[in-house]
């Protein structure tokens, strides 16, 4: 109690008749009246300090003192109560009047104001309340005096109170404001005490639990959360508590939920008193990453794969067409023909192998037009019936209504291929594969649970078997080119690869659902086109193939381009040989008013053909070309022709045709 305190209750107390005492909140009485010294009979010490505790004087009845000192905390309008005062070696009966009696500016801060008297008969009362009316006209100027100081005091004191209370106002609705904007914060928000005990949580913590508010405050976090008697290993609320930094952490929960999990320290001082934690769902993310780079390594994966395919083209083209000229200026019946047959034949599953290997890519040449994907599930059916064993039940569900879709109707029937290969090996004790077409379309709410997608309408194709099923580590690498899970000799590993690289190429999405013993379901997702199906094209009679005029062929690879040279010469054409793109330039230059066909490789070194070929068109515009490529990924230069805008053969090259194509470009 302050000096001025003290003071200010001396003079206003010391003239009154009854006993007064000012009580701290725990019954300490810190200061009493003469009046009250006399009447309880103990020596004030000072009157300043602790003079002694309420309950050493009074004897408590039917209300406790504690009890009484909080009800007069609560107002500043006197309590009556009444106690037993042990005065003297006597018990006297008294009457008490209490109130609340701030010491100071801080509201905060405050005492209890104890009146009491004994209990007198109405004779004894009149006799005292007669002398006390006599001492206090004595006193009366005096009190004036300290009434009208005390007057200031209070309107000043009442200037605080009302600020304070504007200030707590002001400071409610922020702390309001501030627990929305908590609430509203889509993580998990708490504070943790040192015993990791729950103190404040917002609102996504118990939703998160499905638990109530009341049930989270004051548990602890590992029991909330995992169900522990001890904390988690490597804890960061507890290393935040102990090194007084933050710290980050990554749990996985009982529902396979992966959460990323940071502390903040709160500090008074040195000493941290509480830590913020928040947690944060990162499941979806992780499964974005891994994605994403799953997608990174299938398309690193692509690159090399068509970097092989082009140089293993180039060798078959070589092959083939050495085996092919040969056998076709055989007569029947010659015993080398089915050497070079057996040869073709071998050709033929090789440049199979690459264009596999292109297709998983994406960088093989596409002839993409509107397919009803229906009706190409429905011609291949026939097909996919003689693939699988009779000891597997094929049904096909197919949409009622065309599904249009723009795609290269033989990668389709690939893709489609694959994975009914796929479903047989799968079901090697028989089973069921249903192939189910429906219209789907694809909307927000699905794009943002399977993270992938445009919003718009896509033809869904089920492939549906009751086989051994995956682990979620074969599924995690099922289109990793080469990975395969058959006996060595029995697969490539490049099946699924190449129906993961025409899905993609189709601007498409493919997933795969399945477990151990319960079977796996592809689903593949192509969006839809609104075009009409063209017309089958006609099958033309066959026509010779010799032909005549000058062609300039440009070839980096030599064996490709003797075999190619004399291919043409055989069948009636000049041929002036080019090694590169410049070098064709150069003989052109050289050439030019007797050359009638250019027959170029697209990727050369020096220049490439389609560079070569734009060059030679500003000389002279009207100029026919024809282009080979072992893969057509070619990175054209703005405001050139696109690819689509010339005519590629696809390497390894077949003679006939090739041959046909190039009498048809120089004779129009």
């Amino acid at each position: 109690m302050n000096n001025s305190l003290h003071r200010f209750f001396h003079e206003f107390t010391k003239s009154i008749p009854e006993g007064v005492l000012l009580v701290a909140r725990n019954g300490e009485v810190i200061a009493a009246n003469p009046a009250a010294i006399k009447f309880i009979g103990r020596r004030s010490r000072g009157q300043r300090g602790r003079l002694f505790h309420l309950k050493e004087i009074i004897t408590e009845g039917e209300e406790t003192v504690n009890d009484y000192l909080a009800r007069c905390a609560c107002t500043t309008e006197q309590i009556p109560g009444s106690f037993t005062i042990k005065s003297q070696d006597k018990e006297i009966a008294c009457r008490f009047r209490g109130s609340r009696f701030h010491s100071g500016k801080d509201f905060a801060d405050y005492y209890i104001l104890l009146y009491f008297e004994p209990r007198l008969s109405l004779s004894n009362r009149f006799l005292a309340l007669n002398k006390t009316l006599e001492e206090l006209k004595a006193s009366n100027y005096k009190l004036l005096s300290k009434t009208r100081q005390l007057a200031m005091e209070i309107a000043e004191r009442k200037k605080i109170e009302e600020e304070l209370q504007r200030r707590e106002s002001q400071f409610r609705e922020l702390a309001s404001h501030f627990n929305a904007l908590l609430d509203a914060i889509p993580d998990v928000l708490s504070l943790q005490s040192s015993d990791l005990r729950i103190v404040w949580a917002n609102r996504v913590f118990p939703a998160q639990l499905g638990k109530e508010i009341s049930e989270i405050v004051g548990q602890r976090c590992y029991k909330i959360w995992h169900n522990r008697n001890e904390p988690c290993d490597g804890c960061p609320v507890l290393k935040s508590f102990q090194r007084g930094e933050p710290a980050t952490h990554i749990q996985t929960t009982g529902d396979g939920k992966i959460w990323e999990i940071r502390t903040t320290p709160i500090k008074e001082g040195d000493e941290v008193v509480n830590v913020v934690v928040l947690c944060r769902d990162i499941t979806e993310h992780r499964r974005l990453e891994e994605l994403y780079l799953h997608s990174q390594k299938m398309e690193s994966i692509g690159t090399l794969a068509a970097g092989i395919a082009h140089d293993f083209n180039n060798i078959l083209t070589g092959i083939l067409g050495y085996a092919e000229t040969g056998l076709m200026a055989l007569e029947d019946g010659h015993p080398v023909s089915k050497n070079l047959e057996l040869i073709l034949k071998a050709g033929e599953r090789a440049s199979k192998l690459t264009r596999q290997l292109l297709a998983f890519s994406r960088q093989k040449s596409t002839n993409k037009r509107p397919v009803d994907l229906n009706a190409t599930i429905a011609n291949l059916e026939k097909l996919l019936t003689r693939i699988i064993p009779e000891n597997i039940e094929v049904k096909t569900f197919l949409y009622d209504g065309p599904l249009v879709i723009n795609a290269d109707d033989t990668q389709i029937e690939q893709v489609l291929i694959n994975l009914t290969t796929n479903a047989r090996d799968a079901m090697p004790k028989g089973g069921k594969l249903h192939i189910i077409t429906e219209r789907f379309f694809m909307n927000h709410d699905f794009i943002n649970t399977h993270g992938f997608g445009h919003e718009g309408d896509y033809a869904l194709v089920s492939f549906s078997d009751t086989g051994v099923g995956m682990d979620a580590e074969t599924r995690r690498r099922i289109f990793d080119p080469f990975f395969t899970t058959k006996e060595v000799g029995k697969g490539t590993g490049l099946g699924l690869s190449v129906v993961y690289g025409i899905v993609q190429n189709h601007d498409g999405y493919i997933t795969v659902y399945s477990e151990p013993g319960r079977g796996t379901i592809f689903k593949i997702y192509l969006p839809l086109i609104e075009a009409e199906l063209e017309a089958e094209e006609q099958c033309q009679k066959r026509e010779t193939l010799e032909g005549s005029g000058t062609i300039l062929l440009a070839e980096d690879e030599v064996y490709v381009r003797e075999y190619l040279s004399e291919l043409l010469k055989q069948y009636g054409y000049e041929v002036i040989e080019a090694s590169d793109g410049e070098d064709a330039i150069s003989k052109f230059m050289e050439h030019k008013d007797r050359i009638d066909l250019l027959l170029f490789d697209m990727m050369m070194p020096k220049k490439t053909g389609k560079e070569a070929f734009d060059e030679i068109r500003k000389i002279s515009p009207q100029v026919n070309a024809l282009f080979m490529s072992g893969y057509t990924h070619i990175n054209m230069e703005e405001g050139t022709d696109s690819a689509a805008d010339l005519e590629i053969l696809s390497k390894p090259l077949n003679t006939t045709n090739l041959l046909k194509k190039i009498r048809d470009k120089i004779t129009g």
